[in-house]
C-alpha cells in the first residue's frame, strides 16, 4: 500500500508507473508489470484535497500492464495495456475495456494515438488500427510488404 515519506515523496509496494496524466489538480498514474507468470496493473490517484500533502486512493486494477496512454478528451483517458485498450473515466476512475485480445502479450503494444473514430496502436512488427464496428472494435494490422501474416507463438513475420 501507500505510504508518505519524510520528503513528502511517496513509497508504494509494487510501484512500476508506465504512464501518467493530470485532471483537476490530481495526478493519475498507471502502473504495472508483465513479466514471466505476472501481468498486472492499476491505476493510482494522486491527489491534494484541501490540505498541503499528497494522499493517494486505492488503486483501480486494469487486469492486465499498462504500456502507453492518451488523453481522448479532457476526462476520458486512453490506456493500453499488455491485453488490449480500456478506457478510464478519470473523474471517477472507473474504467471501460474497448478491446481485448490475449495475444497481444507476444506483440508487446506499446503506443496508441487517435485517428477519427479508430485507435492506432504501436506494437511489435506493425500497427493495429482499432476501427469501431457498432458496439464493438475490430483490428486491421498495418504491416510491411513483405509480411504477408504473423505467425504465432513468436509473432514473427511470414512471407
Amino acid at each position: 500500500m501507500a505510504a508518505e515519506t519524510a520528503g513528502g515523496g511517496f513509497a508504494y509496494d509494487g510501484l512500476n508507473p508506465a504512464v501518467a496524466t493530470v485532471f483537476n489538480g490530481d495526478v493519475f498514474i498507471a502502473e504495472g508489470l508483465m513479466h514471466m507468470d505476472q501481468n498486472r496493473g492499476s491505476v493510482l490517484r494522486f491527489g491534494r484535497g484541501d490540505g498541503p500533502r499528497w494522499r493517494i486512493t486505492d488503486p483501480h486494477e486494469l487486469g492486465a500492464a499498462p504500456t502507453a496512454g492518451v488523453r481522448a478528451n479532457n476526462s476520458d483517458w486512453m490506456l493500453v495495456t499488455s491485453v488490449g485498450v480500456i478506457r478510464m473515466e478519470l473523474p471517477r476512475l472507473w474504467p471501460h475495456t474497448l478491446y481485448r485480445n490475449r495475444q497481444w502479450e507476444q506483440i508487446y503494444p506499446d503506443s496508441i494515438r487517435p485517428l477519427g473514430r479508430s485507435w492506432l496502436i504501436g506494437a511489435r512488427h506493425g500497427v493495429i488500427r482499432l476501427v469501431p464496428l457498432g458496439e464493438r472494435y475490430i483490428e486491421q494490422w498495418l504491416v510491411p510488404a513483405s509480411c504477408r501474416q504473423l505467425k504465432a507463438p513468436d509473432c514473427k513475420c511470414a512471407a
